[in-house]
């Protein structure tokens, strides 16, 4: 069963696609993962009112986590068309109290410096009124979880290249989660915009968080 784990959205059960569609995180991996961000930013059990990005999203689980624990609104990046339904509907029960964009774009390709800005659709609004909301990511996200097909992390040349690229969006003090397969030795990745700040083993995947150099 998925589900929220803390804070506002607490409890909430998530949608979740065919068996083997995604890879969900356990629970207790999650809180671990959680506890370790919360202590990065001095906000135990929480985070700061930053922006978010869940990038091969999946079913939204982890960026829904970061809303629920105070993150301010999250981009979720997704393509696969088996998939997508169920991250609308997950995403879908949330709106109305966070802001949030589903976009169905290539992370492999992406600019990920404007992926809050949302794609153009009909004719532009009418001048006057309220100005508009500042588009999601504007100042940056203070965190973007990377987590995508272990089979696609075999080419680490393709890796390396989209998290140089995704550093781009990050803010100075933002963080990347990248969870890959447990057993594969890709803690030693050399980026020229990341260096890893921490790491976690479990039995069954790896996790380092990424942070822009200097």
């Amino acid at each position: 069963m998925l589900r929220v784990i803390a804070g506002e959205f607490r409890g909430m059960r998530l949608a979740a696609p065919e068996q083997g569609q995604t890879r969900p995180m356990t629970d207790r991996v999650k809180e671990t993962l959680f506890n370790i961000l919360g202590a990065r930013y001095a906000i135990p059990g929480g985070l700061p009112e930053f922006d978010v990005m869940d990038v091969f999203a999946g079913t939204g689980a982890l960026g829904i986590e970061a809303l629920s624990r105070g993150a301010r609104g999250c981009v979720f990046i997704e393509r696969d068309r088996r998939v997508l339904p169920t991250l609308r509907s997950n995403v879908g029960r949330i709106a109305n109290r966070a802001r949030v964009l589903i976009r169905s774009d290539n992370a492999w390709t992406m600019r990920y410096e404007t992926a809050g800005i949302p794609p153009i659709r009909g004719p532009a609004p009418a001048t006057g009124g309220d100005p508009p909301a500042e588009p999601l990511g504007a100042a940056g996200f203070g965190l973007i979880f990377m987590d995508p097909p272990y089979a696609d992390t075999r080419d680490e040349l393709r890796i390396v290249d989209m998290m140089d690229r995704a550093a781009a969006a990050l803010t100075p003090e933002g963080v990347i989660i990248f969870r890959f397969p447990g057993k594969t030795d890709l803690w030693d990745l050399r980026y020229a915009a990341l260096e890893c700040v921490d790491r976690r083993d479990f039995s069954n995947m790896r996790i380092a968080l990424l942070a822009r150099r200097g």
